[in-house]
Formats: C-alpha cells, sequence, structure tokens
C-alpha cells in the first residue's frame, strides 16, 4: 500500500495494489499532476482522502471507476484495471480524475462521462510529456 500527501495539501491518497509497485507510482504521480493542473486545491470542499485500488479486469468488469464513499475517513475509491496497455491505464486515470474533478467542483453536464471521454487522452499526453518520471 502507498500512501501519498503533498505538503499542505487537502488531498491524501493511498495506492492498494495487486500489482508491482510500477503502477501504484504511476497513478500517484498521475494523481498530484492532475490536482495540480486542475488547480483543485482552490476548491473549498474540505480534506479529501482517495483510495485508488488497482486491479485486474475480472474484479472490475471495467477499465475504471470512481464511487463517493464519504465514510471510514475515505472520501473517494477509484478502481483501475492494470490490464491494459500502458497509454489505455493514463487514460483511464484521468478519465477517473475528471469525474473527480467534476464531483469536486459540482460542475459537469449530464453525467459527466463525454466531459471525461473528451478529455482523457489529451490529458494522458500531457501527463506524459510533463509529469511522468518512472524509476523501473
Amino acid at each position: 500500500m502507498s500512501k501519498g500527501k503533498s505538503k499542505q495539501s487537502r488531498f491524501s491518497i493511498e495506492v492498494g495494489l495487486s500489482t508491482g509497485s510500477v503502477y501504484a507510482s504511476l497513478a500517484e504521480q498521475a494523481f498530484w499532476w492532475f490536482v495540480r493542473g486542475a488547480n483543485l486545491e482552490s476548491v473549498e470542499s474540505g480534506k479529501r482522502h482517495i483510495v485508488v485500488n488497482i486491479l485486474r479486469y475480472r474484479d472490475i468488469k471495467c477499465n475504471g471507476q470512481i464511487q463517493i464513499r464519504n465514510q471510514d475517513k475515505i472520501d473517494y475509491i477509484i478502481d483501475l484495471n492494470h490490464e491494459q496497455e500502458l497509454r489505455e491505464f493514463v487514460a483511464t486515470l484521468m478519465h477517473e480524475f475528471v469525474h473527480l474533478q467534476q464531483y469536486e467542483t459540482g460542475e459537469w453536464v449530464d453525467d459527466g462521462e463525454g466531459e471525461a471521454e473528451n478529455r482523457q487522452y489529451d490529458l494522458a499526453d500531457e501527463f506524459w510529456e510533463q509529469g511522468l518520471t518512472l524509476n523501473i
């Protein structure tokens, strides 16, 4: 289990994995990159704890999902399928982070799925170019 918190951040993240630490590192880096880029620290909604589970497809039956928890000191749970190509994994991360942003800001159209789908690959590519550092 990998836990991370940026200095003085209102967010904390815990990455649980059934795979190697590369996925955990990738998820944590992507999370902090997205929080900074989306300026989520400025949203006035209190402290948030996010749990990211990195699982097999057979365990979640999709590539990714986010759930609002609001109990047991956990605010959101993000489940991710690691059995996809790396770019797809990063795009799925970004897709779920867009939903996190929608929940935190209260701003989305319809179910928010269209925005998440429209932004996921652009965000993944930006992260790949600007923020990714893998120590394998």
